[in-house]
């Protein structure tokens, strides 16, 4: 979703959200003790649309969909809806180009003289300056109610009866199915901060997403500049695309932007290009787990019969280098096995004439852990060994002509 029209009035709301949600599966919606979806503290503010968000989903686009394999949905306009998003049913990949609010800690001392509404249990004024007026509770409202994003409609949700109003709290995000999304982006000011609860962490728009089930969030730490931010996030989404993982990914597309920054300024600020920062399960599977029939099974040796002699590499440690033997098509030798650490252990065998990749077998002991085939340079593969510790297996290089393949592995 990019560049909302929130301007839109309240009956093209409506129609339009069912228009696009015809035939999609309603969603059970929360309800919320004391019936409060909204914070006071908003008052009269109205938002302009900001024509780089445009830009960002119109440049974006193309490449999202090198990235997730298929054709993204895209939002725009008045169709841009509170309501469209909320009955959104676990999308692969999420961006919101928009306007974002963190309104600023509540002022206990004012609130006293009050009954909370909608909240649990007995609130009072924590402010050492203060106490709560005759002892009543204060109105405190829940964090997630003061951050969030602004979509079409927003700039009228005082005409609008009922939820969708354009004013997507974190509160309202929580009740989203975003079960099994691998990764949110939130283009848009402050969405990253939020208010400090113990025990919980920082309340707010990241929190709010990752509740819902998204994987990562990658979101703002104050407000961006809009044309900036479409670099930003164009070179982000290529390096995507490209294979890189979700933390190199973002951060190569910060050196770009500290690199065009330098070169037209000067001088690269941090305010243009450090906002955004990622949360959630950073890494990027460049393999995909083996199929059903393809699962690790026990291997057990026959003490009886010969087995054949395989001279092993010493243990390589995280972050050594080590070189084994690829046995060709054409070869009927026993492939060599390199020792790697804690039990790993990998077997190299091409089955195929291709140039410059190879079938490899990750071993604990005997047991088969992994089957991967087809590996070029630069894949890399996740094991654990027996004290459940990660590694990962990187592919350095492959030389077709010495049929060796060179190995990285580091610890995770």
């Amino acid at each position: 979703m990019a560049d909302p029209d929130y301007d839109l009035g309240a009956d093209r709301i409506a129609a339009e959200t069912r228009r696009i949600t015809e035939g999609q599966q309603e969603l059970a919606a929360l309800t919320f003790r004391g019936g409060r979806v909204r914070s006071g503290g908003l008052g009269r503010q109205r938002w302009v649309r900001l024509a780089g968000t445009a830009r960002e989903a119109k440049a974006i686009s193309p490449i999202l969909t090198r990235y997730i394999k298929s054709s993204p949905t895209v939002y725009t306009g008045s169709r841009a809806l509170e309501g469209v998003f909320k009955k959104a049913s676990s999308p692969q990949v999420v961006v919101l180009s928009t306007h974002g609010f963190a309104l600023p800690e509540q002022d206990y001392s004012t609130l006293g003289g009050e009954t909370g509404k909608g909240i649990r249990g007995t609130v009072f004024a924590a402010r050492k300056h203060s106490r709560p007026k005759s002892g009543k509770v204060a109105n405190i409202e829940n964090p997630l109610l003061r951050c969030g994003l602004v979509l079409a409609g927003a700039n009228n949700r005082k005409a609008i009866h009922g939820a969708d109003d354009g004013v997507l709290t974190g509160l309202e995000i929580v009740g989203t199915n975003l079960r099994g999304t691998d990764l949110v982006v939130l283009s848009a000011c402050e969405t990253g901060v939020g208010k400090v609860q113990n025990g919980e962490g920082v309340a707010g728009l990241r929190q709010a997403f990752q509740l819902a089930g998204a994987k990562t969030v990658d979101a703002t730490l104050w407000k961006i500049p809009d044309n900036e931010t479409v670099d930003l996030m164009t070179g982000f989404w290529g390096n995507l695309a490209a294979g890189q993982s979700k933390a190199d990914a973002l951060r190569n597309a910060q050196l770009a932007m500290i690199r065009k920054l330098r070169a037209k300024d000067g001088t690269a600020n941090p305010f243009f290009w450090a906002a955004f920062t990622l949360t959630g399960d950073w890494r990027y599977e460049l393999l995909k787990p083996a199929r059903q029939k393809d699962r690790p099974r026990l291997h057990r040796t026959d003490p009886y019969k010969q087995q054949p002699k395989v001279r092993r590499e010493a243990g390589a440690s995280e972050g050594d280098f080590i070189k084994i033997v690829r046995v060709s098509q054409d070869d009927n030798r026993y492939p060599k096995i390199a020792s790697l650490a804690n039990g790993l252990r990998i077997k190299v065998k091409d089955t195929d004439k291709s140039p410059l990749d190879a079938d490899m077998e990750v071993y604990l002991g005997q047991r088969r852990i992994g089957k991967f085939k087809d590996l070029r340079k630069n894949s890399i593969i996740s094991v654990m060994d027996r004290f459940s510790n990660t590694y990962e297996i990187v592919i350095l290089d492959i030389f077709d002509s010495e049929e060796t393949v060179t190995v990285g592995l580091r610890k995770e």
